[in-house]
């Protein structure tokens, strides 16, 4: 049987977990966000939270060498993250973030 309790914050940095903080802030997922970045995107440290829930490359660009899209990095990304996040509260499976940018390099085309 799974046990496990709701509460406002983070399960892995306990501060107050909002959408934002699920998605971006927390800082174990804000070191997958920067690794990735850091490989696909030409200025990596451009990208904002803006960028990844309005799905708007306003201002990035993909690097040239990658035949991907922006909407397949963010859409990859989210999802492995996504899936760390709840495999970690189900089956209380380390959320390794090399492991989850592992993983998004890999589904990756």
């Amino acid at each position: 049987m799974i046990s496990y309790t709701t509460t406002p914050t983070c399960v892995f940095c306990d501060s107050i977990d909002t959408p934002e903080h699920f998605v971006w802030a927390c800082p174990i997922k804000q070191s997958v966000w920067q690794s990735i970045a850091s490989r696909y995107l030409v200025s990596p440290r451009e990208l904002t939270l803006h960028h990844i829930i309005s799905l708007s490359l306003a201002g990035l660009s993909v690097r040239p060498e990658f035949k991907l899209t922006f909407f397949d990095i963010i859409a990859t990304t989210l999802l492995q993250i996504w899936s760390a996040h709840w495999h970690f509260v189900f089956h209380q499976t380390t959320f390794w973030s090399n492991g989850v940018i592992a993983k998004t390099i890999l589904h990756l085309p």
